[in-house]
């Protein structure tokens, strides 16, 4: 338990150094100048409250012994002098504070900026097998809503702590002085309502965590309302008070226990700071009576009340931001266990780089199962060659592992048992990202932008300059060109409907500027998954052939579809089904083995 007890510790120190490293690496000089200032703010605050007790002193020294009042004789007063530099104190605290609030919003909007762009990043920079992952998932879920505000939080509260201690320690200083060892009471009657608000923070947290998938549920079915392109059949099929009821009823759900510890979480908190707070008045009570007894003025004991005060408070939020920023800890910890998290291209990738031009790829007795139902074998047995400069076809029906067979072919997955060859190197053995810059894709779940036509058809190449050549060819190949004079639309016009400006599109217009995309990527491979699926018949063969042509001799086309269309154009076709390779050769070739193939091409004349 205790060696337990040290790693959670020593997580949490690891974790609020590595926070206050990261908000320091976004913006160092606003760190800097705002803990500066909070410094300046903290000491003059102490300060005042021993100028206001020399204010008020000196103040009814001229209230009980002057007789007439002059202004004249009150600008060269002590009282005037104390007068003076409690607002000199006061501008310096309320300056200090507005540089402060700005340098908060600084480093505020830098976490914002950059905590984002480092999910995307890591998102980017994993597989699908990772991607596809319970628990990948749930940080997906919970980092963004939760952990992401807590990093400035984190932060924040940690300078409170600090800034607490330092006024909690110089006004117990100046207390002892004149209560003794009496003063540490401030401390213990000071524990007791931050104690019961962690307790609280940490059931919230916990219930949370438990609760990501029930969060992902009720998301989806607002992001689901909300998606434009959705909203047809949701509306016409009257489906949109089927997801309001589920959103009500889930979130309902979600919200009550929520609530309920929330309840207990402000009871709590509100009996103990009224004990405290009573506790602290009859402690001013004896600083009355030691005041009385040891004769000291007003203003003297304006001062004592105030460091009080001062010391109850600063006790009371240095242990209660103490205790939040263990909550924010946990809070930002899964942020950066999202940034660390391993998948195989982590830790399982070679050196080895490849050559320059279209490399050979080779499946050597491929089996494959997701790791979420490992005994059920989506790919089993699969071997397959192809050479640079090949045009080949995986065709097969719905369940036949053809598209999983193709994210495989990318790197996306792992590698289980048998081999993926790449220029004669095991994937293992090739540097990470090697196989991925040699790839061109349009898959079948191909994603649809709402940004320009422009940047749809761009935006995958590393070059930011527009090629205008390529970018034209490409449109002419997918006949997007043809659409865009037809329908009068210039380049920069945004597609879809996210977007106020932007403008709805027919699914085969979309499918068309996807693979106009590929073709702009202009790889060494280029990978067609499921690639006509919206697009009418003739346009198919047409396009297929211009995309042929574009890629040349040199460069290597994988072609993957149920359809036995226009396989004639390919150099070999591999007939996959349950997940097995059971029929490999030319078109013609396999037309007069009278197999499955023949079988399922005459099926769909």
């Amino acid at each position: 338990m205790a060696s337990e007890n040290f790693l959670k510790t020593k997580q949490t120190v690891q974790t609020l150094v590595r926070s206050l490293k990261y908000v320091y690496e976004l913006d160092k000089g606003a760190f800097v100048v705002r803990n500066i200032v909070l410094t300046i703010i903290t000491f003059s605050e102490i300060f005042l409250i021993d100028v206001v007790g020399k204010f008020i002193d000196s103040t009814a020294e001229i209230l009980t012994s002057w007789s007439t009042f002059t202004f004249r004789g009150y600008f060269v007063s002590e009282s005037f002098r104390w007068l003076a530099v409690s607002l000199v104190v006061w501008i310096v605290i309320k300056g200090a504070t507005n540089i402060g609030d700005f340098m908060s919003r600084r480093i505020s909007y830098a976490i914002d900026i950059d905590s984002f762009s480092s999910v995307i990043k890591k998102i980017g920079s994993e597989n699908m097998q990772e991607v596809e992952q319970r628990r990948f998932q749930d940080l997906l879920t919970f980092v963004p809503t939760y952990s992401i505000t807590r990093i400035y939080q984190a932060y924040d509260t940690f300078v409170q702590v600090v800034r607490q201690l330092v006024k909690f320690v110089m006004s117990m200083v100046i207390l002892y002085q004149a209560a003794g060892i009496s003063v540490l009471f401030i401390f213990l009657i000071s524990i007791a309502e931050p104690v019961a608000q962690y307790l609280g923070e940490k059931k919230i947290l916990k219930y949370r965590k438990n609760n990501v998938e029930k969060l992902k549920y009720v998301d989806y079915q607002f992001a689901t309302a909300i998606t434009v392109s959705n909203f047809a059949e949701l509306r016409v099929d009257g489906i949109f008070g089927h997801l309001r009821d589920n959103y009500v009823k889930r979130y309902a759900q979600f919200i009550k226990s929520l609530i309920n510890m929330l309840k207990h979480y402000y009871i709590d908190g509100a009996f103990f700071a009224v004990i405290g707070q009573v506790l602290l008045n009859l402690y001013n009570v004896f600083l009355l009576y030691k005041s009385f007894i040891e004769k000291i003025t007003i203003g003297e004991f304006t001062a004592l009340y105030n460091y009080a005060s001062v010391a109850y408070d600063s006790s009371y939020n240095m242990i209660s931001s103490s205790f939040k920023l263990l909550d924010h800890i946990s809070y930002v910890d899964e942020f950066f266990s999202l940034l660390d998290y391993e998948g195989f291209g982590d830790v399982d990738s070679g050196i080895k780089r490849l050559k320059k031009g279209a490399p050979r790829l080779e499946l050597l007795k491929l089996d494959f199962a997701f790791q979420d139902d490992p005994d059920t074998k989506v790919l089993e047995d699969v071997t397959l060659s192809i050479k640079p400069g090949e045009k080949i076809a995986l065709v097969g029906g719905d369940g036949s592992g053809k598209s999983t067979l193709a994210k495989i072919l990318c790197g996306l997955y792992q590698i289980q048992s048998g081999d993926y060859i790449i220029d004669n190197y095991s994937i293992r053995e090739i540097e990470r990202g090697q196989l991925k810059q040699k790839l061109s894709v349009v898959l079948q779940d191909f994603v649809r932008y709402n940004f320009s036509i422009q940047e749809n058809i761009s935006l995958s190449a590393e070059k930011k300059a527009l090629n205008k050549d390529l970018y034209n060819e490409v449109k002419k190949i997918t006949g997007v060109d043809k659409f865009m004079k037809k329908e009068n639309l210039t380049d920069s016009q945004k597609l879809g409907k996210h977007f106020s400006d932007g403008i709805g599109i027919s699914p085969g217009y979309w499918q068309r500027i996807a693979i106009a995309r590929m073709l702009y990527r202009n790889r060494q491979v280029f990978i067609m998954d499921e690639p006509f699926t919206y697009i009418d018949g003739p346009s198919r063969a047409d396009i297929l052939d211009r995309v042929i042509d574009f890629i040349g001799e040199e460069r290597t086309l994988i072609y993957i579809s149920q359809n036995t269309d226009h396989l004639k154009k390919f150099d070999r076709v591999y007939y996959l089904h349950n997940g097995k390779v059971v029929e490999e050769g030319t078109y013609r070739e396999l037309i007069k083995k009278h197999g499955e193939f023949y079988k399922e091409t005459k099926a769909n004349q």
